[in-house]
């Protein structure tokens, strides 16, 4: 293949990379459909309700079959930047009620899919098998009865099927009600079908549309938005028969022509495949003003470990092949960790479905003009522990969706999950979830936060709904399903109420659960903020702390005490410096209320660092360092040479020496612990020694003369120990140990005129290794240098020397003598002329000259006399 072509190929494979991407984030529907049947029901209030039994249940274990597509690996270890570790200190005051108990397991299933809504007159939920319908004191004007019970009379192939995962919803904007379940009546295999019923009017004891829509997929997990042009669902798809995972889809349904009970109602199927990231997806459901005529519908998920995905649906009921659904807008939010073992309960081993994989129900839809909102929950691991993390998003004018505020509401070691939060007409937020542990019960509660809190906190003090008293033991493989969702919902008639919808567990049981709904409001509050300035300071340092009381009578008195005891105070403003980590108290009162909180003052102490002892490595190996800090954000290993660390920013590390480190035969490595808020920073050091393998070099091969016996070797020795000299011949050492051993040849050496003497040394631990190396002496009776100046002395002292030594030459005339000082080998390694008298006496300074053995030699006219030197 040319160049050119290679270059084309590689564009159009990216460019068909670049519209597979597009495909898959814009998506057109695989076709549009009307119902295979629909009809109007006579009024609900005239149908014989088909009462809650056994005989009810589609299952023959009890367990209501959603399918789940493989999971993804945990998320661990993740910390929670966003978690909220202390609950909120605002009292709502006579908010809840009435609070009753809804539909019981009269099915024997498992889980609930507890859902339900509330409209200007009527509380409907509707539950897995079966639904009930009361007016808004609690009172019950139709129920409990099967779900099918709406469905009574509708002819297909769905008849007699009452296969749950039901959702009621409340259109306010045509003060309609919305029924629907999924009917599988020949499970595993298809078709498959989703049952949608419209009230003709307001009152859901009335008659309804009904309709039946057929799918090839089963439509697992469905959920339902309102919105202006469509009643909007998704759904998980799994194939028939195998009931594989397929993809997510969204479907349109033509909210216009049902509304009107006209039979030519079509949906519209959006199918995403099983390869595309989208699951367990939620439309928004709209409350409140309605969205901007014109807007498209919003769909959103979750992706792990740090992404909310927006895709809108845009529709053409005139040509619904024009209609599109694509990826809006992809939101990084805070990171989140999904690893949860499972909830447990009191008195059993049996725990309970976290389900951390998907949006809980509802995604919530609201219109304040200049922007837009959209608020929803998921479960996430806290060090372990089921909390809940919540979100705001905003769309503000023409611009993108972004997140507004997030948090994780997971105050203590109480698990929370299967939440549901909405945000009511005045931009309020109320939370309500499932709370479990080893010593709490499943139970309900719920939480909130008033418009203008400090963002990413729930600052309502957490409620009871209902105390759970018992634990369910029931399941059948691994943990007992519980939810699979709950629904929170803002009544119309008054959008500051909240209703809410759960189940709990009343007695100790297989899995005889129980649910509840819930009315209240934040209309009324009373309570407490207390902000610090610093809520960690250095030692000696100051806080300022702020109260500031919330509603009541507005009038307050202030009583401030602290544990550890020692303060008080009546002020609103107030400067602390506490020695120790303290909890400032304040008791605030307005009259007829209390409410307390507290803050907590850390105090930060310095940070210590300690590097550990000195050590010593080979230049090959490296080191383990072991660092110790105390009060340490963050710790830092450096070194003075050019050596590298396996981890530099761990306390543990390791270092392999450099070049620079080896050569230098050490390094100095720094540790230092940098503290929290910057109090201080502690340093320490230990010194490297590097050694490397020994080198060992025996010295120059010598002549040496018979006559300035015996023999002083002069070797160099580098990174070694333990000198052991040995003879090729039959001399001796005086002791062959030490570097500069003395060497007397014997008999044979003489004989044959010359010997190798052999030394070798050791390596320093923990290098390993000997070196070895010989010098060769060649024996002469050096006669050419003999002296030949008669009368003459020469003296060296001292000899042996270091290289500092006095020459002393007598006997000498009067004349010009040249001294030299050459190698054993004839090579001159220094030399002076110098006019003298009778003799001479000089000091010579040698010490830059090799070790070892030289001559020195006085010469002039008369002749010249010689000396041996010995340097060591």
């Amino acid at each position: 293949m040319n160049k050119l072509s290679l270059i084309i190929g590689m564009m159009l494979l990216s460019s068909l990379n670049l519209l597979s991407q597009d495909l898959q984030d814009r998506i057109k529907p695989e076709f549009s459909a009307k119902a295979i049947y629909s009809d109007v029901s006579i009024p609900l209030r005239d149908m014989v309700p088909l009462t809650p039994t056994m005989n009810g249940r589609p299952w023959k274990d009890g367990v209501v079959k959603n399918i789940f597509r493989a999971p993804e690996p945990e998320l661990k270890n993740i910390p929670d930047a966003v978690v909220q570790k202390k609950m909120g200190s605002i009292k709502a005051l006579n908010s809840v009620g009435p609070n009753f108990n809804g539909l019981g397991n009269s099915s024997n299933v498992m889980p609930p899919d507890t859902d339900g809504d509330v409209g200007p007159n009527h509380y409907f939920q509707m539950i897995n098998m079966s639904f009930q319908i009361w007016d808004k004191s609690g009172n019950s004007l139709y129920g409990p009865a099967l779900n099918k019970t709406i469905w009574q009379g509708f002819p297909g192939p769905w008849a007699n099927s009452n296969d749950g995962d039901p959702i009621v919803l409340y259109d306010e904007y045509a003060d309609r009600w919305l029924a629907s379940q999924f009917a599988l009546p020949n499970y595993p295999n298809g078709p498959f079908y989703i049952m949608i019923a419209i009230s003709q009017t307001s009152d859901p004891t009335g008659s309804w549309y009904r309709y039946g829509y057929q799918f090839t997929d089963m439509p697992d997990y469905p959920k339902f938005g309102v919105w202006n042009d469509a009643y909007t669902m998704t759904a998980n798809r799994f194939t028939s028969g195998s009931t594989n995972y397929t993809g997510t889809a969204a479907v349109a349904f033509d909210r216009v022509k049902m509304l009107a009970g006209d039979p030519n109602a079509e949906m519209i199927y959006f199918p995403m495949s099983s390869s595309q990231e989208p699951y367990s997806m939620q439309p928004a459901d709209a409350d409140g003003t309605a969205p901007p005529a014109g807007s498209p519908a919003y769909f959103g998920y979750i992706k792990s470990p740090s992404k909310f995905v927006v895709y809108h649906m845009t529709l053409d009921w005139n040509n619904t092949a024009n209609s599109v659904f694509e990826l809006d807008t992809n939101i990084p939010v805070t990171s989140w960790s999904t690893s949860i073992s499972g909830i447990p309960q009191p008195g059993t081993s049996k725990k309970l479905d976290a389900i951390t994989d998907r949006l809980m129900f509802r995604l919530q839809y609201r219109n304040f003009g200049s922007y837009q909102t959209m608020v929803t929950n998921h479960t996430v691991s806290v060090s372990g522990v089921a909390g809940v993390r919540w979100y705001e998003f905003r769309k503000t004018g023409s611009g993108p969706w972004a997140l507004y505020q997030q948090g994780t509401y997971s105050p203590d070691n109480v698990n929370r999950w299967m939440g549901s939060v909405a945000m009511d007409a005045n931009g309020n937020i109320a939370l309500g979830y499932s709370v479990s542990n080893s010593t709490v019960y499943p139970g309900v509660r719920f939480t909130g936060r008033m418009n203008g809190d400090p963002l990413g906190e729930m600052t309502i003090a957490e409620e009871d709904i209902i105390v759970g008293t018992g634990s369910q033991t029931g399941g059948f493989m691994g943990n007992g399903r519980w939810g699979d969702y709950s629904a929170m919902t803002i009544d119309p008639s008054a959008p500051n109420t909240f209703w809410y919808t759960t189940e709990y567990m009343q007695n100790t049981s297989s899995q005889n659960w129980k649910t509840r709904i819930a009315k209240f409001n934040f209309d009324q509050v009373f309570g407490l903020t207390i902000t610090a300035s610093n809520d960690s300071v250095c030692a000696g340092d100051s806080a300022q702390l702020i109260v500031a009381g919330v509603g009541g009578s507005g009038t307050y008195s202030y009583n401030w005490s602290s544990t550890p005891s020692g303060f008080s105070s009546t002020d609103d403003t107030l400067w602390v410096k506490p020695e120790a980590n303290t909890y400032y108290v304040c008791e605030i009162n307005d009259g007829s209320n209390t409410a307390i909180d507290s803050v907590l003052i850390t105090v930060v102490s310095p940070a210590t660092a300690v590097a550990g002892a000195d050590q010593v490595t080979c230049s090959n190996l490296a080191v383990t360092l072991n660092g110790i800090a105390t009060n340490a954000e963050s710790t830092l290993w450096t070194s003075a040479g050019n050596g590298t660390f396996s981890n530099p920013l761990a306390s543990s590390s390791t270092y392999t020496p450099g070049s620079a480190d080896i050569i230098n035969g050490s390094v100095i490595l720094t540790f230092t612990a940098s503290g929290y808020l910057d109090c201080n920073d502690a340093t320490d050091q230990l010194t490297l020694t590097v050694h490397s393998q020994p080198v060992v070099n025996a010295g120059a091969d010598s002549l040496v003369c018979t006559n300035w016996l015996p023999f002083i070797c002069t070797p160099t020795v580098s990174d070694g120990n333990n000198i052991i000299w040995t003879s090729l011949g039959d001399g001796i050492f005086a002791d062959p140990t030490i570097l500069a051993a003395v060497y007397t040849p014997g008999t044979e050496d003489l004989a044959t005129g010359e010997v190798e003497l052999v030394v070798s040394v050791d390596a320093i631990a923990p290098c390993t290794g000997t070196d070895v190396d010989t010098v060769k002496l060649t024996f002469s009776p050096c006669t050419g240098i003999q002296n030949h100046l008669t009368g003459a002395t020469l003296s060296i002292m001292p000899n042996p020397t270091s290289g500092l030594f006095n020459l002393v030459a007598t006997g000498l005339n009067p004349t010009k003598s040249t001294i030299t000082i050459s190698t054993t080998t004839g090579n001159i390694a220094w030399s002076e002329t110098i006019d003298h008298d009778q003799s001479i006496i000089k000091k010579l300074d040698l010490r830059q000259l090799t070790k070892g053995i030289y001559f020195l030699r006085l010469t002039n006219e008369k002749g010249s006399i010689s000396k041996k030197i010995i340097l060591n």
